[in-house]
Formats: structure tokens, C-alpha cells, sequence
């Protein structure tokens, strides 16, 4: 899948909700560090020019580095929901399980305007963390992004990166305690991230 994004200039990303009823955010990202090797993850591609508030799932998650298994892919939302038990389920009708390379490119170039595509992967990697900047509609979520220490707070033990996302461009931020905010490191672009 590397290549892949690289080749259609794309990242993976992972989103999280404020409230679930599957825990807290501290205790879902927990969860999903824990799991890389044995849980399917649901994650998504944004591209340059991507609104992440319509073309990812939530504003706030992840950056998701390479994964050799992909599990699943559709070219829109999949419906996916954890169960209990820590498996996923969602929509079957219009994806592919076992996908192909063909499928895979064909999934990340072929996603519907005004939403996201979803693939399952297992053994991935976490490369850091996003904030979406773009403007959209308030929700629980907003929480974390206005609050940036309390996010920074509940993430740093992991010793990640941290990103902002505007319009699908990724910039490398680092925290400042005296202002209690992240502040512009630099842009970085997804051979940054998946290598050359």
C-alpha cells in the first residue's frame, strides 16, 4: 500500500469520535497502539485539496504509515463499527474483502465527491497525530481541536509526531507549554512520510 500512496500522493488516516461507548479517547487510542498486530483498523486516504470534515471520518486521529494486510476496502463510507469483542463489522454490499493491488488503487482514485473511502488494514504502523484546521460544523470533537493542551496531555506518552491538516496539506507542529498550543514546524509531504 506504500506505493500506492505515494504514487496518488495520499495518506492514511484514522479517526476518533469524543464519546463512545467503546471508551474513553485516551482508552481508544490506547487500544488501537495495543492492537497494531492482531485488530483491523478502519482508516481512510485524504488527499491534497481534501476537506477532512467531509473526506475523513473525524477531524481529529491518527496518521497511519504502511500496513501489509489489507483486510477490506470500499470506495466510500464501509458502515464499520467495533464490536465488543474488538473485531469490526460493517457494509459488505460494493467493497472488496482480499482486495487486489487493482482494486486497492482503484478504491483510493475512485471515492465519490463529498465523502471518504474506507479500508480495514491489520499490521500497521502509527506514524503521529492530526488536528484537522479546516472550518466545518461544531461537534463534540471540538473539544480536542480548541483545546490542544488537554489533546497534547492525553498523547505525548506515545512520543509521535504531531500534524495539523488544512485542505489535505500536512504540516509538522510542535508543542509550546508557554502558550498552551501547537505552533508550525514545517510542511511535510507523504514521501515524508512513506519515504521515497
Amino acid at each position: 500500500m506504500r506505493n500506492l500512496l505515494i504514487e496518488t500522493n495520499r495518506f492514511l488516516v484514522h479517526g476518533y469520535t469524543s464519546n463512545s461507548s467503546k471508551g474513553s479517547l485516551s482508552e481508544r487510542i490506547a487500544f488501537t497502539f495495543e492492537n497494531a498486530n492482531s485488530h483491523e483498523l478502519c482508516v481512510c486516504t485524504v488527499a491534497l485539496g481534501d476537506h477532512t470534515r467531509i473526506n475523513c471520518f473525524q477531524p481529529v486521529g491518527l496518521i497511519v504509515g504502511n500496513s501489509n494486510k489489507i483486510t477490506y476496502c470500499r470506495n466510500r463510507d464501509g458502515g464499520t463499527m467495533r464490536l465488543d469483542n474488538g473485531d469490526l463489522n460493517g457494509i459488505t454490499e460494493g467493497g472488496f474483502f482480499d482486495p487486489t493491488q487493482s482494486q486497492v488503487k482503484d478504491t483510493i482514485l475512485n471515492r465519490p465527491q463529498g465523502t471518504y473511502n474506507e479500508f480495514r488494514i491489520k499490521n500497521y504502523e502509527i506514524l503521529g497525530f492530526y488536528i484537522s484546521k479546516d472550518e466545518g460544523e461544531l461537534g463534540a470533537v471540538e473539544l480536542i481541536i480548541t483545546n490542544e493542551g488537554l489533546f497534547y496531555e492525553q498523547t505525548c506518552g506515545y512520543k509521535l509526531p504531531y500534524y495539523f491538516v488544512t485542505n489535505g496539506l500536512l504540516n509538522e507542529v510542535t508543542f509550546n507549554k508557554e502558550y498552551n498550543q501547537f505552533s508550525f514546524v514545517k510542511q511535510v509531504s507523504n514521501k515524508d512520510l512513506y519515504g521515497n
